[in-house]
């Protein structure tokens, strides 16, 4: 009965952290997944079709939990920051697609991914989380495993394309988190996730014309498209425990938590992909694990 009892608090007290490494795991399937479905679809029509069943996987799951009740509750500043974090996502992916469809996976997701420093920074400045010596040992370790992951950059035209991109994808991303921390403030998370997906499709919709993309839908085969479907829901599954753990713990916690998906990424990527994993690499995966952890500690 005790040891029941214990084992129920901790996991009440420690949810967010479980709930974040959820999200690891199907993050690292959803860039694996994402690659797949890209060889011959324009990275803006992946993006467009890729939220469209994100957000219809994630609605049915708030009318399945009966979350809906609390859109009537809304405030102004929750729909404020919701829009303002969905528009963040939008771009991020916008991004994150584009370098992703030009560079190697488990480069252009350890240099996206390394958001992290941005949102744990931000989370002690903008939002009041506290600064400790683990935190900064953390930080610094996940930053120096960042560095080694990302290895030798390719200054060729494609290769300095790439890096653009997944660096502008990574700055957006951090604000995301932010943005989505003060805007699911006493709403449900499940809800605040449906309506920031709802402002991401938007916003990928309008990307369609503006680059010229809309008229590439015919480039889309069967294969690609169940490749994005299977990307789509990891997302979804990813989204819905990040944003569940960003309501119940701090952002500079639960954002590197989220963020190892990095390493589960890399290691998808040399298994399936055949992509070369660097000792500097590995090195670099050891680090950022170490840095995860003290932050948890």
């Amino acid at each position: 009965m005790f040891i029941s009892v214990v084992l129920y608090i901790y996991s009440q007290t420690y949810m967010y952290i479980v709930l974040a490494v959820l999200s690891a795991v199907f993050s690292s399937l959803t860039a694996i997944f994402g690659k797949k479905g890209l060889s011959n679809i324009n990275s803006h029509v992946a993006t467009f079709l890729r939220t469209g069943l994100v957000l219809v996987y994630i609605w049915c799951f708030v009318f399945i939990t009966g979350a809906y009740s609390q859109i009537a509750s809304l405030s102004s500043r929750n729909i404020i920051y919701l829009i303002l974090s969905g528009t963040a996502t939008g771009g991020s992916w916008l991004f994150y697609y584009k370098a992703l469809s030009i560079g190697d996976v488990s480069r252009v997701t350890a240099i996206d991914k390394s958001s992290v420093l941005l949102t744990m920074l931000f989370g002690m400045i903008f939002l009041g989380e506290g600064v400790t010596a683990l935190k900064l040992i953390g930080l610094t370790a996940i930053a120096m495993g960042t560095y080694l992951m990302i290895g030798k950059i390719s200054f060729t035209q494609k290769g300095s394309e790439a890096l653009f991109y997944a660096l502008l994808s990574a700055v957006l991303a951090a604000l995301t988190s932010i943005f989505a921390k003060i805007g699911i403030n006493e709403i449900d998370a499940n809800l605040a996730t449906a309506i920031r997906t709802g402002i991401v499709l938007i916003f990928a919709g309008v990307m369609l014309p503006v680059t010229g993309s809309i008229k590439k839908f015919d480039t889309v085969n069967r294969r690609d498209l169940l490749f994005l479907c299977l990307s789509a829901l990891s997302t979804s599954l990813a989204w819905l425990c990040y944003f569940n753990a960003l309501q119940l713990g701090e952002a500079s916690v639960v954002a590197p938590i989220d963020k190892l998906s990095v390493a589960i990424t890399i290691g998808l990527s040399a298994l399936f992909l055949r992509e070369k994993i660097s000792r500097a690499m590995f090195i670099g995966v050891v680090i950022l694990a170490l840095g995860t952890v003290m932050l948890v500690v």
